[in-house]
């Protein structure tokens, strides 16, 4: 794929044009990219001792709900969130991804998968914790993955 970017002092409004035979999967993810303006940079948490923390996303390896409650994990605690995950889900970069009704992963912090014998895929993340995708959420990770 050929890319160009111009960049001019005088433009008043940023614009993104797509010049492609047809509307490819590929595309499709770009739009999606180039539309989402409300894309978080960080992320704010509670810890277990009830401070506040604010961490930059891209820190954020998994997001998961537990008895009712979201935590986000990164290499060094755990936050509880107080947003919901459809919530996160829509507003979170495009290196998120979600494989379960109760967890979206950051795939940029995938370390390997595997798959098993009932065909779930396990997930092992790069700080050694593992995950399963569900079946109803394959599809879409394989996609992503291009698997």
């Amino acid at each position: 794929m050929k890319v160009n970017c111009y960049f001019n002092q005088d433009e008043e409004d940023e614009r993104v044009e797509i010049y492609a035979k047809d509307a490819s999967q590929k595309i499709k993810e770009i739009i999606a990219c180039a539309e989402q303006d409300e894309t978080l940079t960080t992320l704010t948490g509670k810890n277990q001792y009830q401070r506040v923390f604010q961490v930059p996303i891209e820190e954020v390896l998994q997001i998961k709900a537990e008895n009712k409650k979201l935590y986000a994990w990164t290499s060094t605690q755990c936050l509880h969130i107080s947003k919901p995950l459809y919530e996160l889900e829509e507003i979170l970069p495009h290196y998120f991804i979600r494989i379960s009704k109760s967890e979206i992963l950051n795939i940029r912090n995938i370390k390997y998968l595997s798959v098993g014998a009932n065909g779930m895929i396990h997930i092992t993340l790069t700080h050694g914790e593992a995950t399963y995708s569900s079946r109803r959420y394959l599809k879409k990770l394989k996609a992503r993955l291009k698997l």
